[in-house]
């Protein structure tokens, strides 16, 4: 257990660093879990790739954000809600977290395993998106850095959708839905078609989202929805964080601090050492 000064050094990062952290408590993890290299270094935003490195993992927001999904949660102004990703007929999880969104803007904090953070800390990363602007970031907790994302496909109409003939009102997640057909247009003419649920009692929340024009079927779904006035800073960068040029150079600067702490040496503490035996590599995990 961290000394309280410590764990508030590392959890006064503003409105948006603490409701990130609570998030991440309801989801079973604490994103700001390496203290040295959050507090220890001095931000550079250079891109740090070389010297022999790996190419960084540089995370990508979801299509849920920055696709033409990302359309479909723009009817509602407020809402928090667990989602899982799924892709093909096996219905293989490819991204789960937590959503929230409010006036066309989205915040997607996404699970991560111990293994994962391991690999990279880069995939410790939050993603910010404002669907009228087709723009975004990734914020990097542990890093304190951010960076600008922009879309590669421009989604501006979505078609109202219609009722499902002859459809009855069907229970998602414990809410009474209305299932829909919806059609989302880009700007270079492309069309994607989308069978959706909504919650009639979740002011038209998307609860249930299956892309029918994809060879390879998406479906998102989400759970524990509700309704919530988030405050605006949620969807800005945390004051403070360091601005990198692109999430490229975000990720390479990580990726090279991450190699020099695991080069330093490490101490094993004697048995008869207060605090031996326990284990203190990521302090700000729940027990």
């Amino acid at each position: 257990m961290l000394p309280d000064h410590m764990r508030m050094k590392n959890c006064g990062l503003g409105r948006l660093a603490s409701t990130w952290l609570c998030a991440k408590r309801l989801s079973g993890w604490v994103g700001l879990v390496v203290v040295a290299l959050a507090a220890g270094c001095a931000h550079s935003p250079a891109d740090a790739t070389g010297g022999g490195l790996a190419a960084p993992l540089v995370p990508q927001p979801p299509v849920f954000l920055s696709g033409a999904m990302g359309l479909l949660f723009t009817n509602v102004d407020g809402f928090r809600a667990r989602v899982v990703l799924e892709e093909g007929a096996s219905a293989m999880q490819v991204a789960a977290g937590e959503l929230m969104g409010q006036g066309g803007k989205l915040v997607f904090i996404p699970s991560v395993s111990k293994a994962e953070l391991k690999r990279s800390l880069a995939a410790d990363s939050a993603f910010i998106w404002e669907v009228p602007a087709h723009r975004g970031c990734i914020v990097n907790g542990p890093m304190q850095a951010y960076a600008t994302i922009a879309a590669n496909s421009l989604f501006t109409n979505l078609v109202a959708g219609t009722t499902a003939g002859g459809s009855p009102t069907e229970e998602i997640a414990g809410h009474p839905c209305q299932r829909m057909e919806t059609v989302v247009t880009a700007n270079d003419g492309s069309i994607t078609a989308f069978r959706l649920w909504r919650a009639t009692d979740l002011k038209g929340l998307a609860l249930r989202v299956v892309c029918t024009s994809s060879s390879t079927p998406l479906t998102l779904n989400l759970s524990k929805a509700r309704l919530e006035t988030l405050p605006d800073d949620l969807f800005l960068p945390p004051g403070g964080f360091t601005k990198f040029e692109s999430p490229q150079a975000l990720a390479g600067e990580l990726t090279t601090r991450q190699q020099r702490l695991k080069k330093r040496p490490s101490y094993n503490a004697e048995e008869s050492e207060p605090g031996a035996g326990l284990d203190t590599r990521y302090p700000n995990r729940l027990q």
